[in-house]
């Protein structure tokens, strides 16, 4: 659904972003909710 598993690896720790075509196959295929695929990971602050 992602592609290969190089590129599973590369959005899994954030250093390249979903494609609207992953997006879509990922709500399609697995029920997961496109809002929660589209929207920024929270970022930690560090103070």
């Amino acid at each position: 659904m992602i592609g290969k598993s190089n590129r599973v690896y590369e959005v899994l720790n954030l250093k390249r972003s979903l494609t609207l075509k992953m997006i879509w196959k990922l709500h399609q295929e697995l029920g997961i909710p496109a809002e929660s695929l589209i929207k920024q990971p929270v970022q930690a602050h560090n103070s």
